[in-house]
């Protein structure tokens, strides 16, 4: 089985070219050509519409670009590679690309959330089980001083 990427894929841009997008989502030509497992409507606005997908390998790059092209829009795309330790963000906007981005999927999630809402969604998982102390903070080597001694202290916390 191919590796699984998920994507969180949101378009920004006026109420007509949204409008357009999620009345083409219904269309089974919508996502054709890309290998995704799944593509579902997550929420919406006038201005904004979100998407989360699981695409097999990698990002769907090149079929964000082409919407980006399509519908004169700005679209986002973060996602996660978790087997292969990736994390990343990229956008493009009427087919021109603005920005990318691609870490170590800790250090991407690290830079992309709240810390409260790393240590619950990432950290605390991983002191279910943890590993040997100093297996555990290298996993963290990129975070700030003040969030290391935290990390510190909930690790012994939990053992």
């Amino acid at each position: 089985m191919a590796n699984i990427c998920l994507n969180r894929i949101e378009f920004f841009g006026d109420s007509k070219a949204i409008a357009k997008i999620k009345n083409d989502m219904t269309s089974q030509s919508f996502g054709d050509g890309e290998d995704f497992y799944s593509l579902n409507y997550v929420s919406s606005s006038d201005d904004e519409l979100t998407l989360d997908a699981e695409s097999k390998w990698s990002p769907p790059k090149l079929w964000v670009d082409q919407l980006s092209r399509d519908y004169g829009v700005l679209v986002e795309c973060e996602y996660e590679e978790i087997g292969s330790d990736i994390w990343g963000k990229f956008a493009y906007k009427k087919g021109e690309p603005l920005f990318e981005i691609e870490l170590p999927y800790y250090e991407g999630k690290y830079a992309s959330m709240e810390w409260n809402e790393f240590v619950e969604c990432e950290v605390m998982t991983l002191l279910d089980d943890p590993d040997p102390f100093d297996e555990f903070m290298e996993r963290f080597s990129f975070v700030s001083d003040e969030h290391r001694i935290e990390l510190e202290e909930l690790f012994f916390e939990q053992s």
